[in-house]
């Protein structure tokens, strides 16, 4: 059974020749032809600043990591929760 979105998208619809791909069929496309999407993507990027849809610049990503409350080091056993809550 494939995603939500191969359902209810009618441009995945469109795309998929409504049909409903796996996550693993996706994946193994991307992978198999991770060129030809890369420039795919750069051409579509290209016509949609083209057509003024977006604004090309700069993106900066962050890569700083913060440990979380549900991290694997926040995991507590039930003796060390029994004892703060005693």
């Amino acid at each position: 059974m494939g995603s939500k979105s191969t359902e209810s998208d009618i441009g995945i619809r469109i795309i998929t020749a409504n049909q409903k791909p796996d996550h693993s069929t996706i994946s193994r496309y991307r992978k198999d032809n991770e060129k030809e999407l890369e420039g795919l993507f750069t051409e579509v990027l290209n016509l949609c600043a083209e057509a003024k849809m977006l604004k090309v610049g700069v993106v900066a990503l962050d890569g700083t990591k913060i440990e979380a409350n549900a991290s694997l080091s926040s995991n507590r056993s039930e003796k060390y929760i029994e004892g703060e809550v005693k």
